[in-house]
């Protein structure tokens, strides 16, 4: 029977690190290339407000066992959303895949950084994802933070999903619908077709050698990559000021980013 979310704690990432990278297998050319030049990064959670072009784009790539990103999605993501009146003026893109690639090899069609169980974690997330869209932003990072705050094994027990997604008025049976296993083509595949998509056109999973181009947590707000995502509130607060109008409450008082120096980048990290 479910243990209460409420007793649970997220396991937190190693102290100074904000992202995940290991080296991948080499990529399978497989049918998405159509896909990946006909999908528009908005097709994953994309706000439903009809003037989403005066809307803040926030750009989200995680997977599901990197403890990196279960810390971003359930602490840093969370808060900013969660933050007055901040939800209502962003559009969320959320990707599901990070350095998951096509596979023909794997009965999922897809191979993941940290195996066969992150790719079923993913797609149950995933498909969480675009049934929450509709629902809006907040709603979809309140659905992923709930995922991340499970243990790995966790996030594909029905139970559990169950009271990630009803509290939300999302349909359950919906949900393991899709994320439950399924054979390439089946609904389930077709939606981590679309993550990947996304993904891939962001240049998340090409390689440099052997090592993902970019760490996970991927983020980018209004386009530009955010060198630490903890700061997201910060970052958010300040790209909705330089665009003028009148500011959320929730970024009242709210510490501006650090500075990053000039030799740093966004942080990586192994394991």
């Amino acid at each position: 029977f479910p243990i209460p979310l409420s007793r649970l704690r997220v396991s937190r990432a190693t102290e100074g690190s904000t992202s995940h990278t290991t080296p991948m297998a080499p990529k399978l050319a497989l049918v998405l290339a159509a896909l990946l030049a006909a999908v528009s990064v908005s097709c994953v959670t994309a706000s439903s407000s009809s003037s989403s072009s005066s809307l803040l784009t926030v750009e989200v790539y995680v997977e599901a066992y990197c403890p990196y990103s279960a810390q971003f999605v359930s602490h840093a993501l969370l808060s900013a959303l969660n933050a007055e009146g901040v939800a209502a003026l962003v559009q969320l893109e959320f990707a599901q895949c990070g350095h998951c690639n096509p596979n023909a090899e794997e009965a999922s069609g897809f191979e993941c950084q940290h195996g066969v169980g992150e790719c079923q974690a993913n797609k149950m997330i995933a498909c969480g994802v675009d049934l929450a869209k509709p629902l809006g932003p907040l709603s979809v990072a309140k659905f992923t933070s709930c995922m991340y705050s499970l243990p790995k094994g966790w996030m594909t027990d029905k139970g559990y999903v169950r009271q990630c997604a009803e509290p939300l008025g999302m349909d359950i049976d919906a949900v393991f619908a899709c994320g439950s296993p399924d054979v390439v083509g089946g609904v389930g595949y077709e939606t981590m077709s679309r993550h990947y998509a996304v993904t891939a056109k962001a240049g998340v999973a090409e390689d440099e050698g052997d090592t993902p181009r970019h760490g996970v947590p991927w983020v980018l707000v209004d386009g530009k990559p955010v060198d630490d995502p903890t700061y997201l509130k910060a970052v958010i607060c300040e790209a909705l000021s330089k665009k003028g109008g009148a500011m959320p409450a929730g970024c009242a008082n709210v510490p501006a980013a650090p500075v990053p120096s000039p030799s740093s980048s966004s942080s990586t990290s192994s394991s």
